[in-house]
């Protein structure tokens, strides 16, 4: 199952319900406020996906590593940055490529 399958999920859930709400009731702003949280969502989604698509060998998850002390067997989700800023630097650039995404999808329609 791919990731942020959840959040496409949860994004067309809310497709779907501002479809009813303007069927039910066409002058409430529901509708409008539901499909706008649909736009940000797929905005969102859209945008960690182009972070994968730009930097196929550049994922954060590969700058952590388990911990190989005595300690690790009561520490399971013990994690060291192996890489100095790196990490850093890879989280705050799919952060800015996905806040990017939510204000092009923000300003749009």
């Amino acid at each position: 199952m791919p990731r942020l399958s959840l959040a496409f999920v949860f994004s067309v859930a809310l497709v779907c319900a501002a479809y009813l709400a303007q069927s039910f009731d066409p002058g409430a702003l529901w509708a409008v406020s539901l499909y706008k949280a649909h736009l940000m969502a797929l905005g969102g989604w859209g945008g960690y996906w182009l972070d994968r698509a730009l930097f196929p060998y550049d994922r954060p998850h590969q700058y952590l590593e388990l911990a190989d002390d005595a300690d690790a067997a009561e520490h399971e989700a013990k994690l060291q940055i192996c890489a100095g800023n790196q990490f850093h630097l890879a989280m705050l650039r799919r952060a800015t490529i996905t806040f990017g995404c939510l204000v092009c999808v923000g300003l749009g329609a």
